[in-house]
């Protein structure tokens, strides 16, 4: 009987170790997947272009599909209008812009399933952005007082070629006056083409 206990845990013993074995194998090659499919960059600067303005942001990784983005620049506004009365107009302003912004790419695993790139952060994400336009650095015929803005987006980023990137990251703003301590909102469109240094 005895005997018989002793093989019998033997028994118990070698396929327990052989599973625990083959469980250690697929969860490594498991989490080589995952890892190699779902880890964003793990720091990215570039000079950006939009209809509105200039930048340079830092985009860092916090894990494997979180980023934060720092950015900072200029913004340009203008308007053209007038009529009989007065004759046309023309005004513009140049502001200083800072912000943080969280990005989470959550379809970066999809996407490298599907033999599409993942560099660069090339991906889908969702974000939120905190930001600050300071009093313009010159202006005619046009003033924005300073603001604050939260904005919460949901946005595309791809490459084109190497070293140019393309983002569309339309959301909605929270906006602050922070001279007349009034709050607004507004629908917000970014649309930027980057060039990435590294």
């Amino acid at each position: 009987m005895a005997a018989i206990n002793i093989q019998f845990i033997q028994s118990v013993l070698k396929r327990g170790l052989i599973a625990i074995v083959l469980m250690f194998f697929s969860k490594e090659a498991f989490c080589q997947e995952i890892d190699s499919a779902n880890m964003v960059k793990s720091k990215q600067l570039k000079i950006n272009a939009s209809i509105i303005g200039l930048s340079i942001s830092y985009e860092k990784s916090v894990s494997r599909n979180l980023t934060i983005n720092y950015e900072a620049g200029l913004s340009y506004s203008f308007y053209v209008g007038g009529g009989a009365l007065y004759g046309k107009r023309f005004g513009y302003e140049l502001s200083p812009i800072f912000s943080i912004e969280n990005r989470w790419y959550y379809n970066l695993n999809k996407r490298y399933r599907k033999g599409k790139k993942i560099t660069n952060n090339s991906g889908n994400f969702l974000s939120i952005k905190a930001g600050y336009r300071a009093s313009p650095i010159t202006s005619k015929n046009l003033y924005d007082n300073p603001a604050l803005a939260i904005i919460p987006a949901w946005g595309i980023q791809r490459n084109i070629g190497k070293k140019i990137s393309f983002e569309l990251a339309p959301g909605y703003a929270f906006i602050l006056d922070t001279q007349r301590n009034e709050w607004s909102k507004s629908i917000n469109l970014s649309i930027k083409f980057g060039y990435i240094l590294y």
